[in-house]
């Protein structure tokens, strides 16, 4: 399959699809750093900002069977200021349906097949007072109105159809595909009705995101609802999925595993010390533990024995390294773009602390590169003066990215969904 990818950051996508033979007709992205990674890694053609798809060859965007993107976030989610589709990041997501809208015109002109399309963002698009996701399933479906449910928010994992495509959506936790880390993200698959009719329901977006086996599907009443011809929904999905992965880079894994599969942190960690730069100083320790005792913030009861014994200069403190239990002791909270130091402003750490003997660290950037499921070093790249990249941009980058295993099983199920046919023009053979 022929692919482009907007909003592209790291390119999860070229990593997860590499084993499978898809090819890469160009990617967007305007952020330096993950640029830089995509160009030193694979040399991928850049068609610079996606407000400029009209600019495009049309000889390429009729070469794209499957348009993915992960657009900004921070419009949606808590971190940031929700302000949804007043934000201009927000609005970008309405572009790139636009631009997914433009390439389906082109390949008709052309005498080819609709393309399909992969879209992922935090989970918080679901409960948008603006209503955000139903002008995005909207814009999908072909509606006159905006969709809206009658409790206003979106469960978390759906389906709904019109007279022109299908489209499912579902919250996937990035802790039950072989990474340890706890992050929950909506992914959207939308299949125009076209290639439904010539693959047959295989190729529906409900059996690529395998909802109809993650709890019951219901009715999903709808407030507004024209246009629309089918809507469903379950309201807890459960977290188990069907499948297999095969990226032989994972720590923790076999080459080869089955779907559900959970890692802890501690298959995660680096051997051995690491530099010194991650490890917290007797006087950040001080600080933290100022800082809370004035809040009169209650610190997690290990995360405040191994600060006051660094604050100390204590020593004493033994065995094998551990992740300090913020939030479990099995998986990450959520990585997200962050200084390299990994504090809150409340003094408390961001991700997790690693006890390591008698000292206490943050995590690295391979570290994190393998909460990601990305290999080691992958964002360690050279920049223009040659000098290989600080720790900030990458963590930026990896906290900005998507998972690899999860895009690696959406992936091979859309492969499930599509196979070879006789006439011209159709999508390319799929291995089964």
């Amino acid at each position: 399959m022929n692919y482009l990818e907007i909003c592209a950051g790291l390119s999860a996508l070229t990593l997860a699809v590499q084993r499978r033979g898809w090819a890469c007709v160009g990617v967007s992205e305007i952020a330096p750093f993950p640029k830089a990674v995509v160009k030193h890694r694979w040399g991928i053609r850049h068609l610079g900002n996606m407000r400029n798809f009209r600019e495009w060859p049309e000889s390429l965007l009729a070469d794209i069977d499957i348009v993915g993107a992960g657009t900004p976030c921070q419009a949606f989610s808590l971190a940031g200021k929700r302000e949804g589709l007043a934000d201009e990041r927000g609005i970008l997501t309405l572009e790139f349906i636009a631009l997914f809208r433009h390439i389906n015109t082109i390949r008709r002109k052309y005498g080819r097949p609709p393309a399909v399309l992969l879209w992922e963002n935090v989970d918080g698009v679901l409960t948008m007072d603006d209503n955000a996701f139903g002008s995005f399933l909207g814009a999908l479906l072909g509606c006159d109105e905006v969709p809206q449910t009658e409790s206003g928010k979106w469960h978390k994992a759906g389906f709904m159809s019109s007279e022109s495509a299908r489209v499912c959506w579902r919250v996937l936790n990035a802790e039950h595909f072989a990474v340890a880390q706890r992050r929950k993200r909506v992914f959207a698959v939308v299949v125009p009705r076209e290639l439904i009719e010539r693959f047959g329901e295989r190729a529906c977006p409900s059996r690529i995101l395998s909802i109809r086996r993650s709890g019951e599907m219901k009715p999903l009443p709808l407030k507004v609802a024209s246009g629309i011809t089918e809507a469903q929904s379950v309201k807890k999905p459960s977290a188990a999925v069907s499948g297999s992965s095969d990226l032989p880079w994972l720590k923790g894994v076999p080459r080869c595993f089955a779907l559900p599969q959970k890692v802890s942190l501690t298959n995660i960690l680096e051997a051995g010390p690491v530099d010194e730069k991650y490890y917290i100083t007797s006087e950040r320790a001080s600080k933290n533990l100022e800082r809370a005792k004035a809040n009169r913030q209650k610190l997690p009861p290990l995360y405040e024995a191994v600060l006051m014994k660094v604050a100390s200069g204590s020593r004493g403190i033994s065995g094998a390294p551990i992740v300090v239990p913020i939030a479990t002791s099995e998986v990450a909270n959520t990585l997200t773009v962050c200084l390299w130091n990994g504090f809150r402003s409340n003094g408390l750490p961001k991700h997790g602390l690693v006890i390591e003997g008698d000292r206490l660290r943050i995590l690295t950037p391979r570290e994190w590169e393998r909460l990601m499921g990305f290999p080691d070093d992958f964002t360690l790249v050279p920049n223009r003066k040659n000098e290989l990249a600080t720790d900030s941009p990458r963590f930026a980058g990896l906290g900005n990215s998507i998972v690899v295993p999860i895009l690696s099983w959406i992936a091979q199920r859309i492969e499930q969904g599509f196979t070879v046919d006789s006439c011209p023009g159709r999508l390319p053979e799929q291995r089964r």
